[in-house]
């Protein structure tokens, strides 16, 4: 029976237990595992039912869903598929051995179970003496027969767990019997939670559809009824809407009406949400998505307009206001287009058609004001918040609208020049024609340009020429025209200009009037700079400590204010001077070297304002900037200058070159750059007028550079004579300095320009006095012709026997001899002031013979001799006359040629002369207007008669014919230049291919046609002449001599006209402000008359 162990007691025989205590022992294994598992299936039923009882209390308030049912399903079944293995596992596995059944009756019995334990254990693991093992086995065997093991089983719940299975099997009873149908609902939703089985409610809500469409943002309200099967009719029902984030809204109670349906008022929404109901039992849930109601996305109304107007299909007039305006006796149909497609529409209460999203309305004939009403539903069930109301207007047909734009409320213009106006010309229904009008001694009209009925708008650059016109010289009104079709309407007038026409004369002495006026300015500017060098070189005479003063330094900033201040109004000079240059260049009396000087000189006071005033302004400016207290070699980084014994100046202020090149008086120029070095002290006593003589030597033409080889450039100035500094000058010294030696020679030149332009102005007026003379003269021999042809007929008849045509003929010289005596009496006027101003030998000599001579009156006695019939005495008096005035202007002539011969010679140079430039410049000119008056005509064309047009474009053949021929003159001209078919070689190419090219455009204007075939000619030869204008940088087509002759005329009359450089931008300045004056500054025509005044007085106190 012993078995041998590896245990202590291994090698002893095994002691078993006895059969008794083995047998007791597992039948209390057996009772542990049975109790367990019976408590375990009672759970688990009770499981079942609590959660089908679960299911059907749910039921009852909300719908549960398919997943919750599976949940709670699996949860109620969860108990026998997790209890039964973990009871098992307890009760079963782990209670396999008989220590662990002793283990589990020592819980409740302690000793006994010790006991068996003990014995349990000795029996498979017992060392010792076997009888005492045997014995201990015999007495607990004993025991355990004497003892119930019952009483050791584990505590149970079996009877809790069978109360509550019994009363849940009660409560499932009770339930049947109560509402069958909602139990088994319950069942089937329990047993199969996959299945789509429908929640059973006692209280039936009728259908609610998936999506609820309420407006956007508003409260709405929305009808729940009861389906006719609803078992439970509950009084009152809540309604809420939940967010996205399931947050619930407040909930809305409302009582059921007599027709049982709950009627809720919600908030509006501005976002998507859930739409729960409750009524009883039932639960019903729905989509709200908030949408925007139904709009107008445009609204059109189709106008067809009355006969009169012309157009060929209906006006479409966009109307998103509401409102259609249209021409009385219109017929308008509106079509309206809404946001969404339409399902319903009605107009005034009546349906009306529609298509998609589109609703057609009308047609009405328009007449007075009507309003008119529509709404309409969407198809997401939404209509407008308010239907939509739209007007009908009848108006009348407004006048059109015109508005040109010419340079200036007045212009002074030759009778052979072209103005041209921008005009712009605007009608509601459409621009009929426009025009210009012109009011003088005559009025008349011309086309301008057609429209047409659709044409609402027209633009057209329209051309005035007097010439071309037949308007002679006077003072007119001009003005631009704009009709439309409505019958009977009156013409349409812009806002008129004043155009005063001269005769070529007349616009010569106006040319004079006006550089007189311009001159006077340039002398104004050039006494204000002198003013501010005055106070500049008061400035320089300070001692460092003095100039480091904050007065001293704020009267240097304003110095610079000031500086650059009149730099402005040399620039606006310089530009004013160019309109008027520009203005000379159309006047053929205006010789083409007066007007290239006049250019030139334009050119230098352009440098002088745009470079050389800056240049001193910033000297100054810097001079104030300084910090106080610097020395110079501290300033500059280097050491104190030494001083060299032997540099003295020599007397009279000259130097030779050698001694002007020298370290110790060298004084390099001070350019525009500001790279100018250290400039000695300024004295205070320094001679203007000599320093003003030695720049307008250095700056005149005629002078040889002292330096043939060096490059053209800034003048500059050596002061002579200033002591010997004892002390290193301090930096706002030194560029205070800087700036009054910059300062003298810009005065310099601004003096040599006002004298170069004195000069140019006398020979101006010489050769104005001369034309005017001429012209009186011609007009006597022309009164002496007329008269002789009926002096043999009428000689010795009384005036009251004298024929018809012989009276005419005599009241018309007569009168024209009136006016020669009042021309005589200006001519005389003038002479006398001009000579006030230049005291010229021949024009005193001239003034004292027609002073003595009486002139004026002695022509104004021939006018009484024609009232007489003494045509024999009057004759030769006119013949007179026209001697003595042909006589007058030549003394003038050789006079201006002896003292004035030299004007212009000193900048002429070998290249294309000035003259020839001139003539390209106004062929350039012609051309470009003649191009706009064939842009004009071809506009005009539909307004104009077959004839009309024909004559209108034969001027402008003739016109082109004159051009081209003017063109060929001056190749001819160039070619009879010794060598200046090699020499010119460019130009001649150019401008012959320029001649040819008008050739062709006048074959084409004489068809007649003034289309985009004759504008395209046009504008070809007018490229060819701003290219031939243009010089290359190698100038004409010959050597580099001929290079740089052109190019010196070129920067005289080249730059001017069209195509010419533009000037450079100006530099930007500070603000101009008004700086060392007390007061207001007087306008100029105020101070010149100041200034006579006081002039008058000091001659009377003499």
């Amino acid at each position: 029976m012993a078995s041998e162990t590896n245990q202590p007691g291994a090698g002893l025989p095994q002691i078993e237990l006895p059969a008794g205590l083995r047998r007791r022992l597992e039948v209390f294994r057996q009772q542990t595992w049975h109790l367990k598992l019976f408590e375990i299936l009672l759970a688990g039923c009770l499981g079942l039912l609590v959660s089908y009882l679960v299911v059907f209390g749910i039921d009852r308030f909300t719908e549960t869903s398919a997943e919750v049912r599976s949940l709670i399903f699996l949860g109620g079944f969860a108990i026998f598929g997790m209890g039964l293995p973990l009871t098992w596992e307890r009760w079963s596995w782990r209670m396999r051995g008989l220590e662990a059944a002793a283990r589990l009756i020592r819980r409740k019995m302690p000793r006994f179970g010790d006991q068996l334990l003990g014995t349990v254990q000795l029996a498979g693991h017992g060392s010792g003496s076997p009888a005492l093992i045997r014995a201990a086995m015999e007495q607990a065997d004993r025991k355990a027969a004497e003892t119930d093991l019952r009483e050791a089983l584990p505590a149970t719940r079996r009877m809790l767990w069978a109360g509550l299975l019994v009363g849940g099997a009660l409560l499932l009873v009770t339930l049947f019997l109560i509402s069958r149908e909602a139990s088994r609902n319950a069942l089937a939703r329990w047993a199969t939670p996959w299945a789509p089985v429908d929640r059973y409610t006692f209280a039936d809500v009728a259908s609610v559809p998936d999506r609820i469409i309420v407006p956007y943002g508003e409260p709405f309200q929305f009808e729940v009824g009861l389906a006719e099967t609803s078992r439970w009719r509950p009084l009152w029902g809540k309604a809420a809407v939940e967010g996205r984030e399931g947050r619930d809204a407040s909930v809305i109670r409302a009582q059921r009406s007599a027709e049982g349906v709950y009627l809720f008022s919600l908030p509006g929404r501005k976002e998507e949400g859930i739409f729960r109901v409750s009524v009883g039992d039932d639960r019903v849930r729905s989509t709200v998505i908030p949408a925007a109601r139904p709009e107008l996305a445009g609204m059109k109304a189709f106008v067809q307009l009355p006969d009169y107007l012309r157009y060929s299909h209906p006006l479409e007039i966009e109307a998103q206001d509401g409102t259609v305006a249209a021409v009385e006796g219109s017929v308008v149909r509106v079509e309206m287009r809404t946001s969404r497609p339409i399902v319903s529409a009605e107009l005034d209460g009546a349906p009306i058609g529609w298509e998609g999203a589109t609703l057609r309305a009308g047609p009405w004939n328009l007449s007075g004001t009507e309003e008119h009403r529509v709404t309409w539903r969407d198809e997401l069930g939404l209509s407008p918040r308010e239907a939509l109301r739209f007007q009908l207007l009848s108006r009348e047909d407004a006048a059109p609208k015109i508005v040109a734009k010419l340079e200036g409320p007045e212009r002074t213009i030759l009778s052979t020049e072209v103005v041209a106006l921008e005009v712009e010309a605007s009608d509601d229904y459409g621009v009929r024609e426009i025009g210009l009008r012109w009011e003088g001694d005559k009025v008349g009209s011309k086309v301008a340009a057609a429209g047409g009925p659709e044409e609402t708008s027209v633009g057209v650059r329209a051309t005035f020429c007097p010439e071309r016109e037949r308007v002679e010289p006077q003072t007119i009104r001009l003005m631009a025209y704009v009709t439309d079709y409505r019958p009977g309407r009156s013409l349409v007038y812009s806002k008129p200009f004043t155009l005063r026409i001269l005769s070529a004369d007349e616009h010569l002495r106006w040319l004079t009037d006006e550089m007189a006026a311009w001159l006077r300015r340039a002398e104004e500017v050039h006494d204000r700079e002198k003013q501010l060098h005055v106070e500049n070189r008061s400035l320089r005479a300070l001692s460092p400590g003095e100039l480091d003063q904050e007065a001293n330094r704020e009267r240097l900033r304003e110095q610079a204010q000031a500086e650059t201040a009149n730099a402005r109004r040399v620039e606006q000079l310089a530009a004013s001077g160019r309109k008027l240059a520009e203005e000379a260049s159309r006047n053929d009396g205006f010789e083409a070297k007066r007007l290239d000087s006049f250019a030139k000189a334009l050119e230098k006071l352009s440098e002088i304002a745009k470079e050389r005033m800056p240049s001193v302004s910033d000297l100054l400016k810097e001079a104030s900037e300084v910090e106080p207290g610097q020395e110079q070699h501290k300033a500059s980084g280097s050491p104190p200058p030494t001083e060299s014994k032997g540099a003295q100046p020599k007397s009279g202020g000259e130097q030779k070159p050698s001694e002007a090149a020298s370290p110790e008086q060298k004084t390099p120029p001070a350019g525009a750059d500001g790279k100018s070095s250290e400039a000695p002290p300024t004295p205070p006593d320094q001679d203007l007028k000599s320093l003003t003589q030695q720049k307008q030597a250095e700056a005149s033409p005629s002078q040889p550079s002292a330096q043939p080889g060096a490059p053209s450039g800034l003048p500059t100035t050596t002061l002579q004579g200033a002591p010997e500094s004892k002390s290193p000058e301090s930096p706002a010294q030194e560029k205070t300095g800087k700036a009054v030696v910059e300062q003298t020679g810009l005065l310099a030149e601004l003096a040599a320009i006002n004298d170069e332009m004195r000069e140019l102005l006398g020979d101006l007026q010489t050769s104005t006095f001369v034309r005017r003379l001429k012209a009186a003269s011609r007009e006597q021999l022309g009164i002496a012709g007329d008269l002789t042809k009926t002096l043999a007929v009428e000689f010795g008849v009384g005036f009251s026997q004298l024929s018809q045509d012989a009276v005419a003929i005599a009241k018309a010289a007569a009168e024209r001899e009136v006016r020669q005596s009042e021309i005589m009496h200006q001519i005389r006027g003038d002479l006398e002031a001009f000579y006030q101003r230049r005291q010229m030998p021949p024009f005193k000599r001239l003034l004292e013979q027609m002073q003595e001579s009486e002139v004026a009156s002695k022509i104004r006695e021939i006018a009484e001799s024609l009232e007489a019939n003494q045509n024999g005495r009057s004759v030769t008096e006119a013949e007179f006359w026209a001697d003595t005035l042909d006589r007058w202007a030549e003394e003038l002539v050789e006079a201006a040629q002896s003292g004035g011969g030299q004007q212009g010679q000193s900048g002429e140079a070998a290249g294309l002369p000035p003259k020839l430039v001139l003539e390209v410049m106004k062929i350039l000119r012609d051309e470009i207007d003649l191009r706009d008056e064939t842009r004009e005509a071809e506009k005009a064309k539909p307004a104009l008669t077959g004839e009309d047009f024909a004559d209108r474009a034969k001027g402008l053949e003739e016109k082109q014919k004159g051009l081209r021929d003017r063109a060929y003159s001056v190749v001819k001209t160039i070619e009879d230049m010794p060598g200046g078919a090699e020499t010119y070689q460019r130009e001649v190419e150019l401008l012959s291919a320029v001649s040819k090219i008008l050739g062709e455009a006048r074959n084409i204007l004489g068809r007649p046609d003034t289309g985009p075939e004759a504008i395209a000619a046009e504008t070809e030869a007018i490229e060819l002449l701003l290219q031939a204008r243009r010089s290359p940088p190698q100038g004409g087509g010959g050597s580099q001599n001929s290079s740089q002759s052109a190019g010196a005329a070129q920067q005289g009359i080249n730059g001017l006209g069209p195509g010419a450089d533009e000037p450079s931008a100006p530099r930007g300045r500070s603000v101009d402000q008004s700086t060392g004056k007390g007061g207001r500054e007087l306008p100029e025509e105020f101070r010149r008359g100041l200034d006579q005044y006081f002039n008058t007085l000091e001659k009377e106190s003499k």
